[in-house]
């Protein structure tokens, strides 16, 4: 599961490349961070409506029963968490908070969402329950410029770090407070949990011509292992990009580096590397089982004029099986390429996509307009619904639809909506775009073909 944060709108907009052929392409931002503690007797600071005080069920591995009013309670007299900052923005659209969540319940389609006023700029951490219903969690230290980096697997812990780069990072149990902090010797950019079980945590500095590398650690801040890296980049203002995909196992990673796809164990242990014609390839989820997505840059047309005059266009994606067969194309392949005012030569780069029975659905990369596009591919035509068309960032797949991080242009906000099958769209609870924007989305699972 790869979840990144979503740029500001105003950003996104105002990004010029004249009369470019418009691509696609979901891009990355800052989201804050939570306290590293919860408080022992919390003020509450929030303007919501107080939540129900009735019996609330612990996580599913407890049958104990609390109320909000007991002293080891995990949530505040509000009913939000106190294992993170009090909530000061109470969205006019959650049904209450996180007292009110069944907590067993919480699973696959389940949506963590940051969404941050659009007005005030008050963050705010919800859930978002398979009906659509949202629920407040608490508030988010967004001013403080830390980042939420990930939703562990069993959806009952978040890992952040303190700053966009920083050698810092802290585990929170949203229901029980303070897991564990990583330090690493380096500043990461990139923090996942492990699948299957979220376990332990990778820490990654993905962009740094100096050194990138991957590192696992487990929530008490010991090394399991150093994956990748460091690597060096022989470009400084093209440094590589680092990539890697849990197997569902739990064994083995996939990896990028720019140069190579490769087969690892989970100890960094070299078993294969994997066949791929393609460039500055970058893998991206799980496709089935055994095959990654991978996204690369067709040869022939990075050697024409193009490639340099659109940067990110000619990429297309591959379905490549781990035990070193060949691969496979996934949606159209890149066109030859050409010069830069050639009718015909551009081609979208394609940078990741979902499966929804015999309908494919591909994101692609762009810089211009709104920068990227979703391809809804089905068995007689290719549609591109326009709920979806503006910067668009696949999540993964909810309820057998796909679902996307992208910006609104009703709302003029970033937002999250659904995909069916058959190509329409939805917006997912759209009372809440209303006043705030969606900085982070983010699913459970990571079943293959889903992220």
């Amino acid at each position: 599961m790869r979840r990144l944060a979503f740029v500001a709108l105003a950003l996104i907009l105002t990004a010029g490349c004249s009369d470019a052929p418009p691509g696609a392409g979901s891009t990355s931002s800052t989201v804050p961070a939570a306290t590293t503690s919860p408080p022992t007797n919390p003020t509450t600071t929030s303007t919501a409506p107080p939540a129900s005080t009735s019996s609330t069920s612990t996580p599913s591995s407890s049958t104990i029963v609390t109320t909000i009013d007991a002293p080891d309670s995990p949530f505040r007299g509000d009913g939000t968490l106190r294992s993170l900052p009090p909530a000061t923005y109470f969205p006019a659209a959650a049904v209450g908070a996180a007292a009110d969540v069944d907590w067993a319940a919480v699973g696959p389609d389940w949506i963590l969402a940051l969404i941050i006023h659009e007005q005030e700029y008050r963050p705010a951490l919800i859930l978002i329950d398979p009906s659509d219903r949202a629920f407040l969690l608490g508030g988010w230290d967004w001013e403080g410029g830390a980042r939420l980096q990930d939703w562990s697997p069993d959806g009952t812990r978040i890992a952040y770090t303190d700053a966009w780069l920083s050698p810092h990072t802290i585990i929170i149990d949203l229901l029980g407070g303070l897991e564990g902090e990583i330090t690493t010797d380096y500043e990461a950019d990139t923090v996942r949990f492990t699948r299957p079980t979220g376990r332990d945590v990778v820490v990654g500095r993905i962009y740094e011509p100096d050194g990138a590398r991957i590192s696992v650690f487990r929530t008490d801040g010991s090394m399991w292992a150093d994956l990748v890296g460091p690597v060096q980049s022989a470009d400084e203002y093209s440094p590589k990009r680092l990539a890697w995909l849990y197997h569902p196992d739990g064994m083995q990673v996939v990896v990028s580096d720019g140069d190579s796809v490769r087969l690892l164990s989970n100890r960094g242990e070299p078993i294969r590397r994997l066949p791929v014609d393609g460039l500055y390839c970058d893998v991206v989820r799980w496709w089935k089982a055994d095959e990654a997505l991978v996204s690369c840059l067709d040869p022939t047309y990075a050697a024409t004029e193009i490639a340099s005059c659109w940067p990110d266009t000619g990429r297309e994606l591959w379905a490549v099986p781990i035990d070193g067969s060949a691969p496979r194309p996934v949606g159209p392949e890149t066109g030859p390429g050409g010069g830069c005012d050639e009718p015909g030569a551009y081609e979208s780069g394609r940078v990741d996509a979902v499966a929804l029975g015999s309908t494919l659905i591909i994101e692609t990369a762009g810089c211009c307009e709104c920068g990227g596009d979703l391809e809804v591919w089905l068995p007689d035509e290719m549609l591109m619904p326009g709920l979806v068309e503006c910067s668009p960032w696949l999540v993964g797949i909810r309820s057998g639809k796909a679902l996307v991080h992208v910006v609104l242009r009703d709302y003029n906000v970033s937002g999250i909506a659904e995909v069916a099958a058959g190509g329409s769209a939805r917006i997912v609870a759209p009372g809440l775009w209303e006043e705030a924007w969606a900085e982070f989305v983010a699913l459970t699972d990571d079943p293959p073909g889903s992220g």
